[in-house]
C-alpha cells in the first residue's frame, strides 16, 4: 500500500501516528454524524417491539453515508454499537446489524438515536471483529456474540469502578480517570488515517478514504482509547518516532500479503476480512477503492 507517515506524536503511553494513503479522497461519502446533524440521515428501531441486534437507518441524502465498526449510537430502547463498518447507498433504509452496550435498559428513553463522541474501545472493537468474522463463516450474517461484548463493558466498569444503573458504556467515559486524549492530539491536514500504539505495540490502525471523514473519526478513536490505555491494555515503554514509523507502515506492506476472506457489505460494498495473530480486522471497499480499513490488536489470553 502506498503510504507516508505525515504525524508523529505521544501522551503519556499513547502513541499517535497520523498516515496519508495514495488513493486519499477518491470516493465521495459523507460520515453518519455529519448526515444526522442536517437531519439527513434517521436511526430507528426496527419495529415498535424493537430488536436488541438490529436497527433500521434511512438515508434520506443524495450521498453516501459512511457508518464505523465501533460507533455507539445513543437514545431509544437502550445504547447500541455498530458491529461493522458500513456504506448507506443515496436514498436508503438498511438494516444494520448493532450489538447492545447498555444490558440494563429496555425502554424508549432519549428518544431518537444519537452519535457518540467515542467510539468503542479498541478491545472490544477487536473482540466483536472476531465474532462477526465466525458468524459471516457460518453463515450467519454480521452477528457477534451478545453475552461476550456485555461482558466485555461489564469488565471496563469493573477497571474503572462505575457504578451503572443500565450498565451503559457510555458511562465508563464519563469518569474522571478515564483519559480524554482528543483533547492532547489534532488531526492532520494531509492525514487520512491513524495508528495507534501502546508502548510499542499497535493497538488499532484506522484508514479512511477521505480526509475530512477521518478529521471528525479522529478524536472519536482517541477518546475510544482512553478506556483501553488506562485499564492497562498497553505498556509504558517509550517508542520512538522512527520505530513508529517503521511498525505501521510495515503493517501496511504486510496487509497486501494477507489472506483477506471477502463477504458482501451491509450496504453497499465488500469487505475484505482477515484474522492473523496479533492482528484481526477487514476493508471495506467500493467501487475498487478503500472506504475504511481498520486493524485491531487482540488482547492476549489470560
Amino acid at each position: 500500500m502506498l503510504a507516508q507517515i505525515v504525524g508523529f506524536s505521544a501522551e503519556k503511553g499513547l502513541g499517535v501516528v497520523q498516515i496519508a494513503t495514495a488513493d486519499q479522497d477518491t470516493l465521495q461519502y459523507r460520515s453518519s454524524a455529519s448526515a444526522i446533524k442536517d437531519g439527513l440521515l434517521e436511526v430507528r428501531e426496527v419495529s415498535e417491539a424493537g430488536s436488541v441486534n438490529h436497527l433500521f437507518v434511512l438515508n434520506r441524502s443524495d450521498f453516501l453515508v459512511f457508518l464505523m465498526d465501533g460507533d455507539v449510537l445513543m437514545g431509544a430502547k437502550q445504547n447500541r454499537v455498530v458491529n461493522t463498518s458500513v456504506l448507506l447507498a443515496p436514498h436508503s433504509k438498511t438494516q444494520v446489524p448493532v450489538s447492545c452496550v447498555e444490558h440494563g435498559r429496555w425502554s424508549p428513553g432519549a428518544g431518537r438515536f444519537q452519535g457518540a463522541d467515542f467510539s468503542a474501545p479498541a478491545s472490544l472493537r477487536a473482540e466483536k471483529a472476531r465474532q462477526v468474522r465466525a458468524s459471516l463463516k457460518e453463515k450467519r450474517g454480521h452477528m457477534a456474540d451478545q453475552g461476550e461484548i456485555w461482558n466485555s463493558v461489564e469488565k471496563l466498569h469493573a477497571k474503572f469502578m462505575v457504578s451503572s444503573a443500565t450498565g451503559s458504556l457510555s458511562d465508563v467515559y464519563e469518569q474522571k480517570g478515564v483519559e480524554d486524549f482528543a483533547a492532547k492530539f489534532a488531526a492532520g491536514e494531509h492525514a487520512n488515517g491513524v495508528a495507534l500504539f501502546t508502548g510499542r505495540e499497535i493497538l488499532s490502525i484506522d484508514l479512511f478514504n477521505r480526509r475530512e471523514v477521518f478529521r471528525e473519526y479522529f478524536p472519536k478513536i482517541l477518546r475510544g482509547a482512553g478506556a483501553d490505555l488506562l485499564a492497562g491494555e498497553g505498556t509504558q515503554k517509550s517508542l520512538t518516532q522512527e520505530e513508529a514509523s517503521f511498525r505501521t507502515l510495515d503493517f501496511l506492506d504486510q496487509f497486501e500479503q494477507l489472506d483477506l476472506e471477502e463477504f458482501p457489505g451491509v450496504g453497499v460494498g465488500v469487505e475484505r476480512r482477515f484474522d492473523k495473530a496479533p492482528f484481526t480486522g477487514f476493508e471495506l471497499r467500493h467501487q475498487k477503492v478503500m472506504v475504511h480499513l481498520t486493524a485491531l490488536r487482540q488482547q492476549r489470553k489470560q
